[in-house]
């Protein structure tokens, strides 16, 4: 059936910009809003005031109406919650069920892989894509005839999506316990202790060089060695695996040279890195949970000497100035971080798992 046999255009701002407002109490829901399950309001960097709600709309959203992007990042989709206070932007369809179909069953029967791909289909121009809403509702879908069935389908869907959602929250909130607790459990400009340390532990903090704490070593080229079980990274993570390692017995933490130089992470030893990744190996008496938690601290990118591709020199990073505890208290600190780290990677997991899942019914659930 077509898209326009089962559900009606109900709001198109197309043409309409109205005015935001710093004031504004109405959301404005942009396509970086949309994709999982309902608009994400966090991401909401826009809003309007009464009057231009009021009187540059041409319609307004409803609770249930299936929100599809038309520009830019095509074909995301959302189902509008009860917040009808919100409004949304000109590069967004608002589709409506018609009687008899589910608005539920719709808004996954848009978000199939298969699906999505006929919208792909219908897309012009390669600098900001777009599609012409005259042409996709005359996109063929195939769709139960079953109100019942229809609904069942749609209530499923919207459970896996709630999940998802509950657990994406708890990963975003990992991650700014984590933000947070980086900056209160090291020193910041100015202060020689940090805001919060753990108990038993008082003394003053010594400042520091970064390269008096560890050793800046130069990845390598690869090519020379043959196929085996050592795993080779770059700024990106893990490439491929050769013959030999750069460091056989001792971990480290992977900065980059150049290109991506603002994500370091840690290197499981044996490995081997390619000359765009640097790899520091901590001193005697310094832990390197502790020290990888003192790169996540660091601005990088101020640190870039280049004025094209971002680079790093072994001098900028040894001239770095930092704050470190003694060894029993970085053991812990690090440690801390650790434990939070694979919360997070759990997490992230989970989500990964669900999204997994949704995907594969996706595409056995619908035709």
């Amino acid at each position: 059936m077509e898209l326009e046999e089962i559900a009606d255009k109900a709001v198109d701002n197309r043409g309409k910009t109205p005015p935001v407002s710093k004031n504004g109490t109405h959301p404005l829901i942009e396509v970086g809003c949309l994709g999982n399950g309902t608009p994400d309001y966090s991401k909401v960097e826009k809003f309007l005031d009464d009057n231009a709600f009021n009187k540059y709309l041409r319609n307004y959203i409803k609770n249930g109406d299936i929100l599809f992007s038309t520009v830019g990042s095509i074909g995301l989709v959302s189902l509008m919650d009860n917040n009808e206070n919100a409004a949304i932007a000109q590069n967004i369809i608002a589709f409506r069920a018609r009687e008899n179909y589910d608005s539920c069953f719709l808004y996954s029967m848009f978000s199939t892989e298969e699906n999505q791909n006929k919208a792909m289909r219908i897309v012009m121009g390669a600098v900001q894509p777009s599609i012409k809403v005259s042409q996709l509702i005359h996109i063929q879908y195939f769709v139960a005839r079953n109100i019942h069935e229809q609904k069942l389908l749609g209530q499923y869907f919207l459970v896996l999506d709630r999940l998802i959602t509950l657990e994406q929250r708890k990963y975003d909130k990992l991650n700014t316990v984590k933000k947070s607790m980086l900056e209160k459990m090291f020193p910041q400009k100015g202060a020689k202790v940090p805001e919060i340390r753990f108990k038993g532990f008082s003394e003053p903090w010594e400042e520091k060089k970064l390269g008096e704490i560890i050793n800046i070593c130069s990845g390598r080229d690869y090519k020379h060695l043959s196929e085996g079980n050592i795993p080779v990274y770059g700024t990106g993570g893990y490439m491929l695996s050769v013959s030999e390692a750069l460091s056989y017995d001792q971990d480290a933490i992977g900065i980059g040279r150049k290109g991506t130089i603002d994500k370091p992470y840690i290197l499981k030893a044996p490995f081997w890195t390619v000359d765009t990744l640097f790899y520091a190996l901590p001193k005697e008496n310094i832990d390197l949970n502790f020290v990888f938690d003192i790169f996540q601290n660091i601005e990088w990118k101020k640190k870039d000497e280049s004025t094209g591709v971002p680079s790093l020199s072994k001098t900028a990073i040894n001239d770095i100035n930092v704050y470190i505890s003694r060894y029993t208290e970085q053991k812990v600190i690090g440690q801390y971080f650790s434990n939070l780290d694979r919360l997070i990677t759990l997490q992230s997991s989970k989500i990964e798992k669900l999204r997994n899942l949704k995907k594969a019914c996706l595409e056995k659930m619908f035709v």
